[in-house]
């Protein structure tokens, strides 16, 4: 049921010339004088249906009244405060000095804490409000505005929901507590936002997904036929996947969902139908201390008392933050669900992951990690990685979001660089990284390092069985930055950084990575410093995948691509789909110089997708579907790379309809200046065994002409020719691309437009099947 709005009530603010308190806004400096102005009246109605204190209901409305205690925010400046307004003021006075019009008005300024000159607020709108017999707590509902002239009316940002509640068991009463939490990650209930006065956009900053009404600490005794009334003032808006709402008293909790009407309007008060509350015995998580007994209890296998008997989940009912490693859970066991309602964990200063291993059969769903991660256990195994919610996923994680940054400092031993979870090997659905991720190794040996945004690598070994990772319609927004130094000629060996995943290491038809729906808009950057190994040693950097192929593991680390060894015209299948990449690459890598008559086994790769693909001769990968719209930054001292808009190295993979627009330019490496560029295709740099692309395009923008020391930009940088590719190929001897459909080539190289002759630069020795348009 939704309440009419109430009558209007006046406003009178008187604003007075002279220096007061004054909240700054940030990056502004308070002048130490200021011209006197003469006073100004502004009179201000507003029309809402609730504002400080509800009245009785009346004809279908609620009138609403001023209160002593209010106070104003005007222009960053605070009024004076309300007094002496009497019961049912509808008008009240407030100064307010050193101010010129236009005003920019919130209502209470306890709330603001800067205020921009375009009327653009900071405020905070607190997590715990008081209870108030048959009302909402006085300064809990927000009030808005912007006037140049004397007359205006202000807005209500909130909207009130109104919870009636009856006695329905016999423990159902004293009720102790209310929470309402957001279902909806992108509509928090509080936190910091930005307020513009003007227009009445609220933009959360940092959110928390749950509002708690505060009772009195005896409760309040609830009746069996006539209900109690509780009151909740929200940010006004739509709340697509609804709410859950928590009550708690001490003989237990009840847990309801609300995913009906779920649009709260500002200035609207929405009442739900009657609540019998029913508490059960089921333990929830709703702080610190209940997250580590929760924890304990996992670990120890009795973790009955925390599933709720209706959906067989455990439940965290309310943001938690602490500044440090909470109990870490060793295995969450299968079967099990851990429902984080859409709260957020933070923790400061953290070095473990909340749970080491999702089982196979185990869910995490709905829930953010907050805060920062600054090292790893040095108890802890290496092949923990980073990853904040987990270390290996063979589970289901959904609808989760890291927003935990991650800086580590002086690594020196392998790693597993992830925002989510390091190993997924397992299903990872419609989950985020929204945090930056800094790494700064200083190596003093060959160290093993992969990385992602969501996960490090997508797949786990585990005797004879082989899991292989999902990752569906998840995104990474942060920045991920891998810095190198060397205390000597060492190198990272199989090196491949992702925006979604760095490395793939399994797949076959039965058993293999599924990548749809994903994007990728973070700046994925790696820089190492001139102290290198001669041949390089499988590095790959990619939009969404960094690597997945074949490659030795030692001594020598180079790829699979060709000679006496089967494995050579071997790899895995994977499928990626409906992918996309926006985010800038620039990764300088030493390796040694590339050449058209080159294997490719010891160039490094780099796509605005994926840095290097290549699958089994007999069953070739598919991708379909992608886009890829960025800037690439490649290069280094020695022109050996190979750079493409989609893939750096593609070999065995069918390409349908996907799209690449790329601005190649010279590395920004900040530890070693590039001066030179290898292969780069609009498509691919490298085709390294016979491959198919249907219905693309590539629009390719590359003015690097000093910076290229081999002849290889064009739709495809170099088609491989080598003596080592002597099986499995259309043409022995040399790998063949093969172009159906209608793909199209468009651009500018060295400031000249693309022709025929660029399709596949001159010196190029293998061999191209079809035709293509140029544009």
């Amino acid at each position: 049921m939704i309440q009419p709005k109430a009558t209007s009530a006046l406003l009178s603010i008187l604003l007075l010339a002279s220096c007061q308190e004054k909240i700054d806004a940030p990056g502004t400096n308070t002048p130490e004088e200021e011209t006197k102005l003469p006073p100004v009246s502004l009179n201000l109605t507003s029309s809402v249906s609730t504002r400080t204190v509800l009245g009785e209901e009346s004809g279908g409305r609620y009138p609403v009244y001023w209160s002593d205690g209010d106070r104003i925010c005007v222009n960053g400046v605070k009024s004076s405060t309300s007094y002496g307004l009497g019961t049912g003021c509808t008008d009240a006075e407030f100064v307010v000095e050193g101010v010129t019009a236009p005003y920019h008005i919130v209502y209470p300024s306890i709330i603001c804490s800067g205020m921009d000159p375009e009327g653009v607020a900071s405020i905070e709108i607190p997590m715990a409000q008081a209870y108030v017999p048959g009302s909402f707590a006085s300064g809990s509902a927000i009030l808005y505005g912007s006037t140049s002239e004397k007359d205006a009316e202000l807005e209500n940002l909130c909207g009130v929901v109104r919870i009636p509640l009856l006695k329905g068991s016999a423990f159902g009463s004293p009720i102790g507590s209310i929470t309402l939490a957001s279902k909806s990650p992108e509509a928090p209930l509080c936190g910091e936002f930005r307020l513009d006065t003007r227009s009445g956009s609220l933009t959360p900053v940092v959110g928390n997904a749950s509002v708690l009404l505060s009772l009195p600490s005896e409760g309040i005794v609830l009746d069996e036929t006539e209900p109690s009334y509780f009151y909740l003032a929200i940010p006004g808006g739509k709340y697509p996947e609804g709410f859950t709402l928590t009550l708690s008293s001490p003989e237990g909790n009840m847990l309801c969902d609300w995913v009906g009407e779920t649009e709260v309007p500002s200035g609207i008060m929405v009442t739900l139908d009657p609540i019998g509350f029913k508490p059960d015995n089921t333990k929830l998580i709703d702080g610190i201390d209940s997250w580590n007994e929760f924890a304990a209890d996992v670990n120890a296998g009795t973790y009955e008392r925390w599933l709720n008997p209706d959906t067989q989940e455990a439940n965290i009912v309310a943001d938690i933050s602490y500044g440090g490693d909470l109990t870490t859970i060793a295995e969450l066991p299968a079967g099990f669900i851990l429902n984080g309602g859409g709260h957020t964990i933070k923790r400061a200063n953290a070095c473990e992951p909340l749970i080491v291993l999702i089982a196979e059969g185990a869910t995490v769903k709905n829930l953010t990690l907050g805060g920062n991660r600054i090292g790893r256990s040095s108890s802890a195994p290496d092949d923990r990685g980073t990853g904040n919610l987990a270390a290996f996923n063979r589970g289901t994680v959904e609808n989760c979001t890291n927003d935990m940054a991650i800086t580590l400092s002086g690594v020196d031993n392998q790693l597993k660089i992830a925002g989510l979870v390091s190993d997924n090997a397992g299903v990872i659905k419609d989950s985020k990284n929204l945090a930056d991720i800094n790494i700064f190794l200083s190596i003093s040996a060959n160290r093993l390092v992969s990385g992602g945004g969501i996960s490090a690598v997508a797949h786990r070994n585990l005797g004879s069985d082989k899991y292989s990772g999902d990752f569906i319609n998840c995104e990474n927004r942060g920045n991920i930055t891998v810095s190198r130094a060397s205390t000597g000629s060492f190198s990272l060996v199989r090196f491949s950084l992702g925006g979604i995943v760095g490395c793939i290491d399994q797949g076959t038809s039965e058993e293999f990575t599924r990548i749809s729906g994903c994007s990728n808009s973070g700046n994925l950057t790696y820089y190492q410093d001139s102290r290198h190994t001669n041949a390089n040693y499988g590095y790959a950097v990619g939009g969404i995948v960094g690597r997945s192929c074949l490659a030795a593991t030692g001594p020598d680390y180079y790829y699979y691509i060709g000679g006496a060894n089967a494995s050579s015209y071997d790899g895995y299948y994977v499928e990626i789909e409906d992918c996309i990449n926006t985010g800038t690459i620039d990764a300088s890598i030493y390796s040694a110089t590339v050449g058209f008559q080159q294997s490719g086994a010891r160039q490094p790769y780099i796509g605005g997708l994926v840095g290097m693909i290549q699958s089994p001769w007999n069953n070739h990968s598919k991708v379909s579907g992608c886009v890829v719209d960025c800037d690439i930054r490649t290069g280094n001292t020695v022109s050996a790379d190979c750079t493409g808009g989609l893939f750096g190295g593609i070999g065995y993979v069918d390409v349908e309809n996907c799209r690449a627009t790329v601005d190649f330019s010279l590395s920004k490496n900040n530890l070693t200046t590039a001066t030179s560029i290898g292969f780069v295709g609009g498509v691919a740099g490298f085709i390294a065994r016979d491959s198919s692309f249907k219905d693309c395009s590539a629009t390719i923008s590359f003015t690097q002409g000093s910076a290229q020391k081999v002849s290889g930009v064009g739709f495809v940088g170099c088609v491989g020719k080598h003596p080592n590719l002597n099986a499995n190929l259309l043409s022995p001897g040399c790998a063949t691309l093969t172009l159906e459909g209608t793909n199209v080539f468009s651009g500018t190289i060295k400031d000249e437009p693309v022709s025929a002759d660029n399709v596949a630069p001159s010196g190029n020795l293998g061999i191209i099947l079809g035709s293509i348009t140029i544009k």
